[in-house]
């Protein structure tokens, strides 16, 4: 055992040593190469399009802890108790998820921003600055594609916009946690265009914030639209009651019968039904206005871009050795991989020469 595993490091020391001298014998293509290799990441490092990083930082409080002992005491008042609420639909990780659908993207990329002096849409700024339409102009169909003209729809529009759509989500946002045990989140948009990443960023925050909020409040506030609405129909029939008893108290002539009182009688007891009425409405109104108040999340931004932003882009130096090595690896594997089929084809014609003789 001893001896086999002696002549296995024997025979690899030998086969390294085989490889080494390969690849020292043929170190003049490995260097051409790396030398190319090391142009061409200057070239590209020289050529690349920078990349600009906008980031908005916010924290998300659904506000139902702060403040639901202060709420519960003001409801106390009218003698009700308000209950802990429920996590809904979209919190905590799910938020993060909801600023990466495609509906809060297209929304955005359909925003009305002014970049440069010129009103335009976000999409359509878009467009021009990664040149998507410089050859649309061949095409009868893509040439007459128009993104401000809502009514305008076809196949290829959407095909253009989806592919838009998927391409940002996939390369240019990302949503994170700035830490974990705080409520704090990051969004950051990666562009080659500085003004499109700040605006896109703005404005992706703002729409999401409003769905968002729109959402979250959205039975609170259908509740108390009810309330209101019945509120105001009670509180007009109530004052139309008091001005009918004035009527009937002037209309009667003579005070002292009983049966001149009945109808003024039967308009008090109304006036006093819809004065209940609209004193218990006004509870609902109050506690409806705590619910919606309760149930609207506070979202505050804590930080936005500023020009100029962050830009990345590969240096000469990084470029230039990366892409040498890069070229000089691969160098390395024509380099063995064309000796391993040299070796092979020398043993197989050794092969057909010794099958020959003997066959001889």
């Amino acid at each position: 055992m001893e001896n086999k595993a002696f002549f296995s490091l024997h025979d690899f020391i030998k086969s390294l040593e085989y490889w080494v001298r390969i690849l020292l014998k043929n170190w003049i293509l490995i260097s051409i190469f790396f030398v190319i290799g090391i142009s061409a990441g200057v070239y590209y490092s020289i050529n690349q399009k920078p990349q600009y990083e906008a980031e908005v930082v916010f924290s998300l409080e659904s506000g139902e802890q702060n403040s639901l002992g202060s709420y519960a005491s003001i409801a106390s008042q009218f003698g009700l108790a308000i209950g802990g609420g429920g996590g809904g639909a979209f919190v905590g990780d799910n938020l993060m998820e909801l600023l990466q659908l495609k509906k809060m993207t297209e929304k955005t990329l359909f925003t009305s921003v002014n970049i440069k002096g010129k009103k335009q849409l976000l999409i359509d700024y878009f467009i021009n600055f990664n040149e998507i339409n410089k050859s649309w102009y061949k095409d009868s169909v893509l040439k007459n594609i128009n993104f401000s003209d809502t009514n305008q729809t076809s196949r290829e529009k959407d095909s253009v916009l989806n592919n838009i759509v998927s391409s940002i989500i996939k390369s240019s946002i990302k949503v994170d946690k700035i830490d974990k045990n705080l409520d704090y989140l990051s969004l950051k948009i990666v562009s080659n265009d500085e003004l499109f990443s700040k605006d896109f960023s703005e404005k992706l925050i703002e729409n999401t914030i409003d769905f968002y909020r729109e959402y979250k409040s959205k039975k609170a506030a259908q509740n108390l639209a009810i309330f209101q609405k019945q509120l105001d129909s009670v509180k007009s029939s109530m004052y139309n009651s008091i001005e009918n008893i004035a009527v009937v108290n002037d209309l009667n002539i003579n005070p002292l019968k009983n049966v001149s009182r009945v109808d003024a009688q039967k308009k008090q007891v109304r006036l006093r039904t819809e004065g209940e009425l609209v004193a218990e409405l006004e509870k609902n109104l109050e506690l409806s206005k705590i619910a919606l108040t309760k149930e609207t999340p506070l979202i505050q931004i804590i930080d936005t871009p500023r020009l100029p932003l962050t830009k990345t882009k590969m240096g000469k130096l990084k470029g230039g050795i990366l892409f040498g090595f890069l070229f000089a690896f691969i160098a390395i594997i024509w380099v063995i991989c064309s000796s391993i089929f040299q070796i092979q084809k020398v043993d197989y014609l050794k092969e057909n020469s010794i099958s020959e003789k003997n066959n001889a």
